[in-house]
């Protein structure tokens, strides 16, 4: 493997799988998630579906997401005072993610309330919503893609935890140990009837560790034999749990298994290439976390107002993508860009 960086250590692929899999996760929530209760006779929607459940452009998108975020993190995790390291890398991840995230939320709250219901949201979901910490507070999220959110945030505590203790690079353990944990839960799960969803943080955080260890090859502290097996456990977990999945509604289990397989196939082959792939990817790429924050709510209310003068799928959701990435690059520019910069600039 041959992973090229330019002189100020970003790597320039990385933009095109966050673009990759924003568009990825955008398709899939317009055109088959907002068609879940809605009849269709639509024969564009009708062979969307078909195929999603084949292969799952949600899972993919997320399941890439994970990747590149495993791969990027342990580059902030590096240095002699690993005190300091860890209180510099809360801090620039602060505000990296949440100035944006409640700009988000001002604004999903703010429309939804102006143009479809004054009480969708409680004043005590909002605010719990501002900790990003639902999940634990029991709470539930003012839009639903927040749930990657949480998971993200977990595993920047727990690598900071491994990087402090000095383990983090024991990589090999540590996916296994998840692996170990992930088989466990899905068996007891389905032992028990319940059947439960596979996928779970513990599954999704193996994903991301296996990202760290494409990482840890790149700067060659693990060999490429090492990192062969480790992709090829982690294949071959994702490939059986689909039997131990149950139908949730949102896909075909065997659908999600080989959308997460192929994720981790093209970051294989993608981190290998020496320059960026398109301007179109790099684009989405760059504004892909506030696309993600912004797309869901707002998009659906734009594609039903479409659909409602009669503009017809697929082009009610190609305007509503167009509209998003916009909206997404003014936010990206005036808040996410600068509030970004701040963090950096505040721990030098």
């Amino acid at each position: 493997m041959n992973i090229i960086k330019n002189n100020h250590h970003h790597i320039s692929i990385l933009d095109d799988l966050r673009g990759i899999a924003i568009l990825s996760v955008v398709i899939y929530h317009y055109f088959y998630v907002f068609y879940r209760k809605i009849d269709s006779n639509n024969i564009f929607i009708q062979n969307f579906n078909t195929f999603n459940d084949f292969l799952n452009f949600g899972a993919f998108g997320v399941s890439l997401f994970f990747i590149v975020s495993g791969f990027v993190i342990p580059m902030s995790l590096q240095g002699e005072n690993r005190r300091q390291v860890v209180v510099n890398f809360f801090v620039k991840r602060f505000f990296r993610l949440y100035p944006t995230y409640w700009f988000a939320i001002i604004m999903i709250v703010s429309i939804v309330f102006l143009f479809k219901d004054t009480n969708a949201f409680s004043l005590t979901q909002v605010m719990i919503n501002f900790t990003m910490m639902q999940d634990i507070l029991k709470a539930q999220s003012i839009d639903g893609v927040f749930w990657t959110l949480m998971i993200e945030i977990k595993f920047y505590v727990l690598s900071a935890i491994l990087f402090y203790i000095g383990i983090l690079k024991k990589i090999n353990l540590i996916i296994l140990f998840f692996l170990l944990l992930s088989i466990t839960s899905l068996y007891l799960g389905y032992m028990d009837g319940n059947r439960g969803f596979g996928n779970s943080i513990l599954s999704y955080l193996m994903l991301m560790y296996l990202g760290t260890s494409f990482y840890f090859y790149y700067i060659k502290e693990i060999e490429k034999n090492t990192l062969i097996y480790l992709i090829f456990v982690v294949v071959i977990y994702y490939f059986s749990n689909q039997f131990f999945l149950f139908d949730n509604g949102y896909g075909a289990r065997s659908g999600y298994s080989l959308a997460t397989i192929l994720s981790i196939l093209i970051f294989t082959i993608a981190i290998q290439s020496k320059k960026p792939l398109s301007k179109f990817t790099s684009f989405f790429g760059n504004i892909s976390y506030s696309f993600y924050l912004l797309h869901q709510v707002i998009g659906y209310l734009l594609i039903s107002q479409f659909l409602n003068r009669d503009i017809p799928s697929p082009y009610a959701q190609i305007l509503t993508i167009f509209i998003m990435a916009i909206v997404s690059l003014i936010v990206f520019q005036y808040i996410e860009m600068p509030t970004n910069r701040y963090g950096h600039k505040y721990v030098k």
